[in-house]
């Protein structure tokens, strides 16, 4: 959480205390909702989804089952162009799949859009994560939220799944992931 995250809670709570419970118990809803909204999702679990029936279609046009694209540990990425946070992502994902490759770990990144939008970001980021399209809509296979990540391993067994934002560049995620690997 940031200082000036920090600040801002700190002051509506400042607020809170010198209101009526009724008005202080309005606004807490409030900020839970609105301005807490970010900070909740960034600690959500994924919905858990069976990667086993799912198909792709690689940025050549071959529809594949996933279970073809996806041998190994994978971090699986579910995203769109449109999603703000999304494409913010995907330069801090590509960072982290620079290290995790030489970890065994692969990267997939997933969108249900057209193929020419996904083909621009493919262009950039090709080199450390594998794009593919999803023929389904993202709600068809069970996801409630955008972006979306998951740690697969070689089974194909979810190790770990998020919804929201995250910092894969730094460090101490970089590690945790590699820490899952084992």
């Amino acid at each position: 959480m940031t200082e000036k995250r920090i600040g801002r809670i700190r002051k509506y709570v400042e607020a809170i205390k010198g209101a009526q419970f009724a008005t202080g118990f309005v606004l807490g809803v409030f900020l839970m909702f609105f301005a807490g909204k970010s900070l909740l999702s960034w600690s959500t679990a994924a919905p858990p989804i069976n990667f086993q029936p799912l198909e792709v279609v690689s940025m050549q046009g071959d529809t594949l089952a996933f279970s073809e694209v996806a041998s190994g540990y994978r971090l699986v990425y579910f995203w769109a162009s449109w999603h703000k946070r999304s494409s913010k992502d995907l330069p801090r994902l590509y960072t982290a799949c620079k290290e995790l490759k030489a970890a065994g770990c692969g990267c997939i990144a997933l969108s249900d859009e057209n193929p020419k939008i996904i083909q621009g970001y493919y262009s950039s980021y090709q080199q450390h994560i594998a794009f593919f399209r999803s023929p389904k809509a993202f709600f068809e296979i069970g996801l409630k939220g955008l972006p979306s990540f998951y740690l697969l391993n070689a089974k194909g067994e979810i190790l770990l799944s998020k919804t929201g934002s995250g910092h894969w560049d730094k460090p101490a995620s970089i590690q945790k992931i590699k820490d899952l690997l084992q």
